[in-house]
């Protein structure tokens, strides 16, 4: 197993674990989890807790009345509840996890184009200022690996949802590419987060590590997890 994806801006977090698993610790999205292994990373306790994955803005509170295993419908959700370990797969979209070490509250969300498009990483912040008052101003979020402009090629009907983002859209050799990060980034910071970090991994270019749907058509994916420790 390769270690997981971390940063050192998050080293002086103690109240969490984290972790972006690589291409030996992944899953089959058409089979049933096995996360036995990516899950020594968490302390060896705590409780994995996934979503039926469906390309939307919404994000969930997960609190004590929440079906931990009803696989709920949804692309995001947050907690305040110590030992559940908020588990996303991707294998292009970009994972974003997301910390209010003040409140004590994490999130997690898959943002791919329609979920940058429709702001889910806001959002989640967003609910979290509403169930637990989590200001912008202590909000961290750190960014995964995901599939970046060398690699993401998009057409006319993707382009126009992203014009209006800086620098997303990329015109190379006749077409077209999205930096899907370059716009969540920017959201972010129109709503006051500036404690940004990117894990600058592409998930095209590195079949050693990552896994890509587009590159590869691959069923595996990858896991990007966060749990409150108890």
């Amino acid at each position: 197993m390769k270690n997981p994806f971390r940063s050192d801006t998050w080293n002086h977090f103690s109240k969490i674990a984290y972790g972006f698993s690589t291409v030996d610790d992944c899953c089959s999205d058409s089979q049933k989890e096995d996360m036995s292994s990516f899950m020594l990373e968490f302390d060896g306790v705590g409780e994995p807790v996934l979503l039926q994955q469906i390309h939307s803005n919404i994000v969930l509170n997960v609190n004590e009345s929440f079906n931990t295993k009803a696989l709920m419908k949804a692309d995001g959700f947050i907690t305040n509840l110590p030992d559940l370990i908020l588990t996303i797969k991707t294998a292009d979209c970009v994972p974003v996890l997301i910390y209010d070490p003040a409140n004590n509250v994490i999130g997690a969300v898959h943002s791919g184009w329609r979920g940058t498009k429709d702001q889910i990483t806001s959002n989640a912040i967003s609910l979290m200022n509403k169930t637990y008052g989590t200001i912008v101003e202590n909000v961290e979020v750190i960014m995964g690996p995901a599939i970046k402009s060398c690699c993401y090629e998009i057409q006319d009907d993707v382009v126009s949802l992203f014009n209006h983002y800086p620098d997303s859209v990329v015109l190379r050799n006749g077409s077209t590419y999205l930096e899907q990060k370059k716009a969540i980034r920017y959201d972010l910071e129109n709503l006051g987060v500036y404690k940004i970090t990117d894990i600058d991994f592409c998930t095209g270019c590195r079949p050693d590590l990552l896994c890509s749907w587009r590159k590869q058509k691959t069923e595996k994916r990858l896991y990007s997890s966060i749990m409150l420790r108890s």
